[in-house]
Parts: structure tokens; sequence; C-alpha cells
């Protein structure tokens, strides 16, 4: 196999591996070859080397292919390597411990998703149930941590996003782009972002945030749970702990 055919090869192996990743389900052999436009057969050997590496799964019973365990590992190790992981890590756990909810550090995660997205880069210790249960990827639109990139990035970047339909998850959830820009205003004006059952009925979210040094936007430091539970916190408290926390985070970058 000449170098060219090499390169080819692998290039259509993370072209499968980024699919399956952002598809958030299982997929045939024959869907994946008309959304990457390559061959069925060549697809099937791909996805069968993979399979023996335990790099994806096939479901018997529908004969589908995921992502196998073996990418959590990976991905795990990968985060826990990244200097921004290590360093969010400490005063999410610190913030967690004291007030016994969920804190999580956010970055905008668009390529390969349906809507534009933020992914969880890093998480503090008190995880629930809903927390544990879900995606990483959390729609932009419809959570605090999202709202506050959007609310922060440059205007070329929220441009880059309006082509994007606004999908509903509750009856809170906004789907206009209109309102959306009106609530990124007030966001910026105020300098964080309140967000309650937009996503997932009854769970609140507050956001702030997190610049490096350079005032270049690394992320949104974000406290999520039961709408219950976050009412019974003082809300300007936690502004200003999460606050405190993104300028700890921001100053090492």
């Amino acid at each position: 196999m000449t170098e060219n055919n090499s390169i080819n090869l692998l290039n259509k192996t993370f072209d499968v591996i980024e699919l399956l990743s952002g598809s958030g389900r299982e997929m045939g052999v024959s869907e994946i070859s008309r959304r990457l436009n390559m061959v069925k057969s060549g697809t099937f050997r791909i996805l069968n080397t993979l399979k023996e590496r335990d790099l994806v799964y096939q479901n018997p019973s529908n004969k589908c292919y995921g992502l196998g365990l073996k990418f959590y590992f990976i991905g795990s190790a990968a985060q826990a390597g990244l200097p921004l992981c290590t360093v969010a890590k400490k005063h999410l756990d610190a913030l967690s411990i004291t007030y016994e909810e969920s804190f999580e550090l956010s970055i905008p995660y668009t390529q390969y998703s349906s809507v534009p997205s933020c992914l969880v880069v890093s998480s503090g210790t008190n995880m629930t149930s809903f927390q544990r249960s879900q995606s990483l990827l959390r729609p932009l639109h419809a959570t605090s941590s999202g709202k506050c990139l959007l609310a922060f990035s440059s205007e070329s970047e929220v441009k880059s996003y309006k082509g994007y339909e606004l999908k509903q998850f509750t009856t809170k959830t906004v789907t206009s782009w209109s309102i959306l820009d009106e609530e990124l205003l007030k966001i910026r004006d105020c300098g964080y972002c309140v967000c309650c059952g937009e996503y997932v009925d009854h769970i609140s979210g507050i956001a702030v945030p997190v610049y490096d040094s350079m005032h270049s936007l690394l992320g949104a430091l974000s406290i999520s749970g039961a709408e219950d539970h976050l009412e019974k916190l003082s809300r300007d408290e936690l502004i200003r702990s999460l606050q405190r926390a993104a300028r700890n985070i921001g100053k090492h970058f």
C-alpha cells in the first residue's frame, strides 16, 4: 500500500470515529457509508478493524455500531493531561465540597453535532445521577454554560452558529434566534447567565465566563442542579464564588 493510500485510509478511519462520536446513537454500515460518501465494503473493513481493537462495538440485535468503552478511557486520559482541566479540577472540587452541588467547566464544540454545543471538559466531584446520565455535549442555546459561551464569544463566531436550528428540549427552551440575541445582550451586561429548565425540566444553572491572561475566552464555569436546591443558596454568593474561581483558573493561562 502506498503512503498516500495509507494516509487516506487513516483519514477515513478517523472520519468514521468522529461521525459515531457526534451522532449520539448507533449507526449501521449503510448509513455510515452514505454519510461519509464511502464504499460500503471499505466502511465494513474499517469498522471490523476498530471492533477487533475494542474501539467500537456492534449491537447484535440491530447490527449497528457505536463507540466502544475503550474511548472513554482514552478520553479520560487525554482530559486528565490537559493543563486547563488539571487547574480547573482543583477549583471545581473545592466548590463542589463547599456547596454540595455539581460544578463544570465547558468549552465550545460544534463539529459533528446537529446543534451548536459545548463540551464539558472538567467536572467537580459531587455529580448527581442526572449529570452522570447526560452526554458531555450540551446545547449552547439551552444551558447556562452554553449561553454564557455564546454571549461572550465574538460576533463572527455567534454569526457562524445562526445557520443551525435551535432544537426544543422543554417548554422553556428558546427556539428563536431573535429572542436568544436579546438574552445574550442581557448576559453580557450583567456578566453571568442564569438558565432554568431549558434543557431538562426543573434543572437550573448559573455560569460565568473564564478568560485567560490576554482576556481571550477559555470557557464557561457553571453550577447546575435541581431548581429547588439552587433556590436555597444565595445567588449573589454563588456568582461571586464562580467569578473568583474563574479568575483563579484564567490567571494560569
